[in-house]
């Protein structure tokens, strides 16, 4: 016997901000931005819909400013897998030639 299983419907389960179906912060979020709360000390206007909130706008502007290191990391992540998988290329080589 076959069961056909449901699929998994992420707006059907989080389509509620019930407090037994999403994460408090979740709820948190949707207050403050669908703004029927505010953040801080409540004397901040009720943004546009279209309108970021703010603080992906300071994470778009700390993004902009670390660009160059982030860049050097990735770099550096990469040089450095590249120089481990040689070194487990030569160990495997030598392995191979001693038991060989």
């Amino acid at each position: 016997k076959s069961k056909k299983h449901a699929m998994h419907d992420p707006q059907k389960e989080f389509g509620s901000t019930a407090r037994d179906t999403v994460p408090s912060w979740i709820r948190d979020e949707v207050v403050v931005d669908k703004g029927g709360g505010f953040m801080g000390d409540g004397k901040a206007g009720i943004h546009e819909p279209d309108e970021v909130p703010e603080h992906f706008k300071l994470l778009m502007q700390a993004q902009e400013e670390w660009r160059d290191y982030d860049i050097y990391a990735r770099i550096s992540m990469l040089y450095g897998v590249c120089s481990f998988l040689y070194a487990v290329t030569y160990y495997a080589v030598g392995y191979a030639i001693v038991e060989l």
